[in-house]
Formats: C-alpha cells, structure tokens, sequence
C-alpha cells in the first residue's frame, strides 16, 4: 500500500458540531462525515441547567411571611372577639309627646301598650366591656331622648344591640318623632303625629299611619307601609317605599329606587332624575298626578278610569295602547307627563 492509499483510508473526520460537507473531501474521493459519526463520538448528552439556590430560599421566606401574617391577623381578630361581652339593660323616662332618637347603629323598634304610664326601654346584645351603649333620659322641656354613645369599632364582628321601647298607648297619633338612623334598623309599630326622619345607610320601616313626614335617605332605606296624611320622600342612591292611603304624596329619586302601591286622594308626584320607579295609583285616582323624569326610567299603572292626560303627542299614544282614556273632560283626575331622555312605560290598568 503506497502513501496516497494511506491518505484516502485516514480521512474520515469527526467533528463535534453538526457536520459541513466540505466539497474538496468529495473531489478528492474521501466518504463525507454522517450525523450518525457526528452524534456518536459526542460522548454524552449537554448538561441540563439547575435552578440557582436562592429562588428556593426566596420562595421559603415569602412563604414564611404569609404565614406569620396570616397568625397575626387571626390573633388579632380573637383578641377582639374575646373583648366583646353579653349586657342587658333596662331604662325607665317620663313619656312625653316629643320623642328624639339618634341611632347610630343597632336595631331599636317602637310598640305602645294598653298598660304603659311611662317610657320603658330595654336593650341587650354584645358590646366591648360588656356595658350598654344606649341611653335614655328627658331633656329639659322633657322631650324623651334616645342615643347610641359608645363608639362602634369595625374591628370586632361580635356587636350587636337590639332594643325595644314601650310607650303608654294614649300617645299614639299625637307623638311627634324626630329620628337619625346611622347603620341600624328603626321600627315603628304604631300611629304618629308629625315625623321627620333622616335615614344613612340604615332602614326605617313605619307599620301604621302617621299625620305628616318629610324622610330622606342617602343609601339607606325608607318604608311607610300604612300611608299617612301628608308625605314628602326622597333619597339619593337608596331606595324609598310607600303603601296604603294618602292624602298628598311626594317622592323623589336622584339615581336610587322608588315603588309605590297606594291610593292618593289629593296630589300625587314621583320624580325620578337618573333612578327608576315603579308606580301604581289605585282608585280613586288622585285629582292631580305629576311624573317628571329626566334620564331615568318609569313603570306606570293607573286605575282605569277616564283621564285627561297633558303629555307629548307619543307619550298619551303610548298610555292609549295600554288601555287608558287620555281625553277625559275638566272634571276628570288630570295626569302630567314631562320626560326628557327618560323613558314611562306604561302597564295595564289596575282593575
């Protein structure tokens, strides 16, 4: 075997990159490299890559911190819970025909009783030190008073105060109430005079029937659920609510709800700015009745009795499609419609 014999037998290469096929290895009769030499000689897989250590460590520690937080936060709210304590307590006033309550929180209702002679109120639930956070006395010119003076602590999810005031049942329809209602519940269970009652984010509910109001809500709500003489409603983004028979009746809603189911004898108007309302006018229909919407939007129905109608040309068609006489003569109960982009529909006649 001569030299050149040598050189060709010795040229098959091995390379540890993917193999290039050079041309002059093929001119010169050499075989060129396969991937199966190439990947044969590597002698092994490439190393695989290991996380680092200190993600394992970072991962420890923020698991650790959530949870000492977690047992901190429930030490704390046990601490809490561990401080509020049971009371009961039993107050006694001169009862008097004018009665102020300032309800912070808590629910607090109303009754009259045959046997009564003064004002009794009894309170109980679960406060901080175990103590009543109520109090009852007559002011000077002896108008019975009713408040909340302990301070409400978010923190505890364990208070709760429930009361009951007893009145002599000769108060009814003469006592004249003036009522604050925070984030607590005021029930009246009997007949007032006057009232006037500013309600937050809590509820007032009125079961029997009253002379004269003026009631306001901010997100709370406002139920008179027996009419009454003269009522003048209204609420911000909460919601009021009317039943039974009155004389004059008024409510208004900027971007809350209004209902009413109710018999108006003398004037009946429900405005609504950017809320909703749901009407409903038995018979004997009201001699004067106002909706006035702006943006928002009305659910109308009416007795069904002839009316004279002073709406917009769509708006009387519209009632006339649901089944009401819009042209009634002068003697008819008039009903006015005044809507800007807002929208009354109107439902079937009340039979």
């Amino acid at each position: 075997m001569n030299a050149t014999e040598e050189t060709k037998k010795s040229e098959h290469i091995v390379i540890d990159n993917p193999p290039i096929f050079d041309g002059a290895a093929t001119a010169t009769g050499g075989n060129p490299p396969t991937l199966s030499d190439a990947s044969g000689d590597t002698g092994g897989e490439r190393p695989r890559e290991h996380r680092h250590s200190w993600v394992a460590i970072l991962v420890t520690i923020l698991g650790v911190l959530v949870l000492i937080g977690v047992l901190v936060f429930g030490a704390v709210t046990e601490f809490w819970r561990g401080t509020t304590k049971s009371f009961t307590a039993d107050y006694e006033a001169a009862a008097a025909e004018q009665l102020v309550i300032d309800l912070d929180y808590g629910d607090l209702e109303i009754e009259f009783s045959e046997g009564a002679t003064d004002a009794t109120l009894n309170v109980s639930g679960h406060w901080r030190d175990g103590t009543s956070p109520v109090e009852m006395s007559n002011a000077e010119d002896g108008t019975l008073v009713i408040e909340t003076v302990g301070e409400w602590n978010w923190n505890s999810r364990g208070q709760e105060i429930i009361g009951t005031l007893t009145l002599p049942a000769d108060l009814q329809n003469s006592i004249a109430l003036n009522a604050d209602v925070g984030v607590g519940r005021l029930v009246v269970n009997g007949e007032l005079g006057a009232v006037e009652a500013d309600v937050d984010v809590g509820e007032l509910v009125l079961n029997e029937r009253f002379d004269t109001g003026t009631f306001h809500s901010s997100v709370g709500s406002v139920s008179l659920m027996s009419g009454g003489g003269q009522a003048h409603m209204s609420t911000n983004t909460g919601r009021i609510n009317a039943r039974g028979e009155f004389d004059i009746l008024t409510m208004e809603v900027d971007i809350g709800q209004l209902e009413a189911d109710v018999t108006v004898h003398e004037r009946a108007e429900f405005i609504v700015e950017t809320g909703d309302g749901q009407v409903m006018l038995n018979d004997p229909m009201p001699a004067e009745t106002i909706i006035d919407t702006n943006i928002g939007s009305v659910d109308a129905s009416f007795a069904d009795v002839p009316m004279q109608f002073e709406a917009s040309r769509d708006v009387a068609a519209d009632a006339e499609d649901a089944g009401y006489t819009t042209n009634a003569g002068a003697d008819a109960p008039k009903v006015s419609i005044h809507s800007n982009i807002g929208d009354v529909e109107f439902r079937p006649p009340n039979r």
